[in-house]
């Protein structure tokens, strides 16, 4: 089994630094008056970002929203999800759920007036 020796390779940068900088010769269309656009690169200047006056302007749109609350009936964080025009895209937890959670308590507290004593002289003794 030979090897054959292996050509040196240079790094890329080497390449390009030692080529010359080409001059750019005039096109036969920019001889004849017609101009071409120069090409883009970078990033653009404030002038070019700046809005022309035939440009059409937009009406701003309405952004989404987040609203974070406490419910009222027993203090739980609720995040509710608003479109821009104020409808309820997503709540958290649903209205569904709340009304669970204040259905139960309201069960409860029933539950515990029934079992509460009704004279608190007669839970001392």
């Amino acid at each position: 089994m030979s090897i054959n020796p292996v050509q040196s390779v240079e790094p890329a940068g080497a390449l390009f630094a030692e080529t010359p900088p080409t001059t750019a010769t005039a096109s036969p269309s920019v001889a004849r008056g017609k101009s071409t656009p120069p090409p883009v690169s970078g990033t653009p200047s404030k002038a070019e970002l700046a809005p022309s006056s035939d440009t059409l302007v937009l009406p701003e749109m309405r952004q989404d929203e987040v609203q974070v609350q406490r419910d009222a009936s027993n203090g739980e964080i609720v995040i509710k999800y608003l479109d821009g025009h104020g409808d309820v895209i997503l709540q958290v937890p649903s209205a569904q759920v709340l009304e669970l959670a204040h259905s139960i308590t309201n069960d409860l507290e029933g539950a515990a007036k029934l079992h509460a004593p009704q004279n608190p002289e007669s839970a001392k003794e």
